[in-house]
């Protein structure tokens, strides 16, 4: 994915997309749809953090900026596989540290089991692998105009992936 922007804020985290390998796609940012037009459009988003009341603070902030979102949440990185393996979203939002398994261990079974979906990190600890496989990372506490600009770009994102998947099983079934 192009990078056009390398800022980090004063924890080092990136607030831009990561570079992604081969198989997760590559996605130029031009052919996406521009972030305004997907808030019309909704989509499924799975927010992870262990802390409930920010859980409920991001939830009731998504569902204000963009009711079209549908928002399921999950305490933990166990919860959050649990609810993939049930539904299909196309965002996740998550936090790095966590008790249990932690959100770098939920990052490397979504790599594995979920490439296409779309990840955003939400944490205010910094870590290299974690960005690589992140599409998004943004540093605690963030902008929450920052917020839901991350997010709906990582919905356009999600439409561009689907939409190259969708083009390539057609061209592997032609």
């Amino acid at each position: 994915m192009a990078v056009s922007d390398t800022r980090e804020n004063e924890r080092g985290m990136k607030a831009v997309p990561s570079l992604k390998p081969a198989a997760r796609g590559e996605v130029s940012v031009g052919t996406q749809p521009p972030p305004s037009a997907v808030r019309a459009v909704g989509g499924r988003l799975l927010l992870v953090d262990d802390e409930a009341p920010l859980l409920r603070g991001l939830t009731r902030l998504m569902g204000l900026a963009t009711p079209e979102w549908r928002v399921t949440t999950a305490t933990s990185a166990e919860l959050a596989l649990a609810a993939l393996e049930r539904e299909a979203f196309d965002v996740l939002v998550t936090d790095l540290e966590m008790p249990g398994m932690g959100g770098l261990a939920l990052l490397e079974e979504v790599a594995v089991r979920y490439p296409s979906l779309v990840v955003v990190v939400h944490s205010s600890h910094s870590n290299t692998r974690a960005e690589e496989l992140a599409d998004f990372c943004l540093g605690k506490p963030v902008n929450t105009d920052v917020l839901i600009g991350t997010v709906s770009t990582a919905f356009a994102t999600s439409l561009t992936r689907q939409h190259q998947l969708s083009l390539g099983r057609t061209s592997q079934t032609a």
